[in-house]
């Protein structure tokens, strides 16, 4: 079976499931290659290690040790932080907004204005809370960060970073992928609609470009951002329908492209994997991703935020 088909996860999913039936729920759970195996004490889980190593050997099945982790009371699972005792949010992805540094100058200040005031209508006496901020943007008022502005700015940050904004996934509704790109970075929200049709944030991505990204065009930059959001969200977006909101119009016929070459050819194959639209929208109107790619996370750091 050759990776990057659009069926090819499906297909490994049901090779697995079989692979492990008798398995699967007891002592075992696989999401396409992530195989997570839980015992009720050390003994009994080198007993299930060995019956699945035994198992992988025998269907002629391989694991990267680099990527294995073994004996922890403790586990990152597709987005989540897996204990003993519960199921908690993966501080990991709070990073996003939490670290979006403090304006330098109006233009930066209206980028982050513009990510708050997206999801305003979950924010309770927005205006009020952001009058300091609002202040500095008057015309004759000298741009100063004193301590009502930073105190202004973390309080928004935490509001951005839990309920009502923040909603846990459904899986059972179609999520929306918001990217857009900067020379300084990328941004991605990751977003679903919840029972009254407002739009609730699953997660918040951004990451800075290299040195080489930061010489792109507009049009690769854009396409960036989408491979690398859907890489990352991989396991919440993979066999499943999407679709991706971009604020530039070449994306919407990239598919259609008869002759792609290069760079952006590898990208259109990468992206084939996934069942996933493109849509076109504004760039006044994309504030949530274009806030994150003006202000990103330095590369290595993890950016996002999810209930």
């Amino acid at each position: 079976m050759p990776f990057g088909l659009c069926n090819a996860p499906a297909s490994f999913q049901r090779m697995m499931n079989g692979v492990f039936s008798d398995m699967l729920g007891k002592n075992l759970l696989v999401y396409i290659d992530d195989v997570t195996i839980f015992s009720n004490t050390f003994e009994e889980h080198l007993q299930d290690l060995r019956k699945v190593f035994t198992r992988l050997r025998k269907e002629n099945l391989f694991i990267k040790p680099s990527k294995c982790t073994f004996a922890t009371n403790t586990i990152h699972l597709l987005g989540f932080v897996l204990d003993q005792d519960r199921v908690k949010t993966d501080i990991e992805k709070v990073t996003a907004v939490a670290k979006y540094k403090y304006p330098e100058n109006r233009t930066e200040l209206r980028a982050f204005l513009g990510l708050a005031m997206y999801y305003r209508r979950f924010i309770k006496d927005l205006a009020i809370i952001t009058a300091p901020l609002n202040k500095l943007l008057r015309k004759n008022e000298p741009f100063r960060m004193g301590m009502p502005q930073l105190y202004t700015m973390l309080e928004i940050k935490f509001l951005l970073s839990t309920e009502p904004v923040l909603a846990t996934p459904d899986w059972t509704k179609m999520f929306t992928l918001y990217t857009d790109a900067s020379a300084r970075g990328l941004g991605a929200v990751l977003s679903q609609q919840d029972d009254q049709g407002r739009e609730r944030v699953i997660l918040y991505q951004s990451r800075a470009t290299n040195k080489t990204e930061s010489n792109y065009g507009p049009t690769k930059l854009e396409c960036l951002a989408v491979v690398w959001a859907v890489k990352k969200l991989r396991h919440y977006l993979i066999r499943r329908y999407f679709e991706v909101v971009t604020d530039h119009s070449a994306l919407k016929w990239l598919f259609d492209t008869k002759d792609p070459h290069g760079m952006i050819a590898r990208w259109i194959v990468v992206l084939q994997e996934y069942d996933m639209k493109i849509k076109y929208r504004k760039g006044s109107m994309n504030q949530n991703a274009d806030a994150l790619s003006r202000a990103p996370l330095p590369n290595g750091a993890q950016g996002g935020a999810e209930q």
